[in-house]
């Protein structure tokens, strides 16, 4: 497990005196996969940011998912474009139960997030409703494989 968190923005102020002082930017103590989210604009880039997901182990990814957390360093934002990032997922057709674990992972770590934030709840309605058709025409897909499966199994039986 490696950590890998950046070093904040800030902005260097000469006084008379000579002296320097810091000012930090910004509270936020983003990841790379946290940076990756929020740089991606709505429903656009999200892929950077979920292949990196994907390529860390099981334990990084619930750290990642527990740093979203404003509490933690993350934002409201943040945790809006991963929920996003799911429902990109979902309408890509890629990577299905990946994102079904990630949705749950988040899900059970920052419900309260969910209950508490308009936003959030307005998301999660439209990503139940895509979740919902993608399984749909993918239990359709695996079953109309399983037939043609069948189909060629008896007749290559029945042929010998």
């Amino acid at each position: 497990l490696e950590f890998k968190l950046a070093e904040p923005e800030e902005e260097i102020k000469q006084n008379e005196g000579g002296s320097k002082i810091r000012t930090v930017s910004s509270f936020e103590m983003l990841s790379r996969f946290g940076k990756l989210l929020k740089a991606a604009e709505a429903g656009v880039d999200y892929e950077p940011a979920l292949k990196l997901l994907i390529s860390m182990g099981p334990a990084a990814v619930e750290v990642e998912i527990r740093g979203l957390d404003p509490d933690i360093g993350g934002s409201d934002d943040v945790m809006i474009r991963f929920l996003e990032m799911i429902k990109y997922a979902f309408q890509t057709k890629c990577n299905f139960e990946v994102a079904q674990g990630y949705l749950g992972l988040f899900l059970k770590l920052h419900a309260d997030f969910v209950k508490e934030n308009d936003e959030a709840k307005q998301v999660c309605e439209k990503l139940a409703i895509i979740q919902g058709e993608t399984w749909h025409k993918l239990r359709n897909t695996m079953n109309q494989t399983l037939t043609l499966l069948s189909y060629f199994k008896n007749a290559a039986l029945i042929n010998y």
